[in-house]
């Protein structure tokens, strides 16, 4: 186990570095391209590496993340802003997870039935929306029509309930998804070990639909659902990158945006801060790898006939 966890750790921080160092080149030859004409791509990448080292050597060296504007030090700057951006995305996972797989249950529970089957078309209806447009109806419809919600992120919102309504829209618009691709798989795998043989032996010794359910089919079902966690959260933390600037709620998508985008009179223009748009891009990488890494290592946790780093 000790050794299996070593490896995985190893390969995810290899894999961190080189995406990293990939986006930090991109995102200066972008910027030399803007701002110097007249050289080959080769000829940016060059300078593009050059400033990577220098920049590299600095966080190795002197802890040394960048400047932002006003002077502020990057790695502040985004850690100011990361907090709104995480607990908008734990406050949806803590949603959408422990919906998805209590009406999953339900619906595996009441198969075939008219339950079961209005569950499927509600389920099948909020999986084909984006989550940016259910957010758009929530801010036109409860928020400033019916003026049930903020129709825009109250920053200074400091009552329990205020802060409860004003973070219910994007946490709701981030979840609606996640719940029906949870229910459909959990359902589906129910469904199919409700009807395998040694279920059948098992209701043989006693045990009603509820018992069988939740006692033994849940078990094998619950680990296809632990694979697609990490998937649904990176799809997650991707459309709140969207929500988060059409509802105003500043956080890392926010400062990513203005690092990279700076308006002027006659519009908008590329103008990148590489190294805050960095930084927020470990953040958001990391974050799914970690993800990744705690999905791996739940199998053992939940069904312990799961041998971590096993060759058999």
């Amino acid at each position: 186990m000790i050794k299996y966890l070593a490896k995985r750790i190893a390969l995810l921080i290899t894999t961190f570095i080189f995406i990293l160092s990939l986006v930090y080149l991109l995102l200066s030859v972008s910027n030399y391209e803007t701002w110097y004409r007249g050289f080959t791509f080769w000829e940016y990448l060059e300078f593009a590496w050059e400033d990577y080292m220098q920049y590299g050597k600095g966080i190795l060296t002197k802890w040394d993340f960048g400047i932002y504007s006003a002077q502020k030090p990057v790695l502040t700057h985004v850690l100011e802003e990361i907090p709104t951006t995480l607990r908008m995305n734990l406050y949806a996972l803590f949603f959408y997870v422990p919906l998805g797989l209590f009406f999953g249950i339900l619906s595996a529970r009441y198969h075939g039935t008219l339950f079961d089957k209005i569950i499927g078309v509600v389920t099948l209806v909020l999986g084909s929306v984006p989550g940016y447009i259910t957010m758009l109806f929530l801010m036109l419809y409860f928020g400033y029509q019916l003026g049930w919600f903020p129709g825009r992120f109250d920053y200074y919102a400091d009552d329990p309930f205020e802060i409860f309504m004003t973070i219910s829209m994007p946490v709701l618009a981030l979840s609606l998804g996640p719940i029906s691709r949870i229910t459909r798989i959990l359902r589906g795998d129910l469904v199919e070990e409700m009807g395998s043989q040694y279920v059948e032996l098992v209701r043989t010794k006693g045990f009603n639909q509820t018992q069988v359910l939740l006692r033994h089919a849940l078990r094998n079902s619950v680990l296809p659902i632990i694979t697609e966690i990490p998937r649904i959260f990176s799809m997650v933390l991707s459309m709140s990158f969207i929500i988060e600037i059409t509802y105003n709620l500043r956080g890392a998508a926010f400062l990513f945006y203005e690092s990279i985008i700076t308006p002027s009179i006659d519009g908008s223009f590329l103008d990148v801060n590489v190294e805050a748009a960095y930084v927020i891009c470990a953040f958001y990488i990391g974050l799914v790898m970690i993800m990744a890494l705690l999905s791996d290592l739940s199998y053992a946790l939940i069904d312990p006939r799961i041998k971590m780093g096993s060759k058999k």
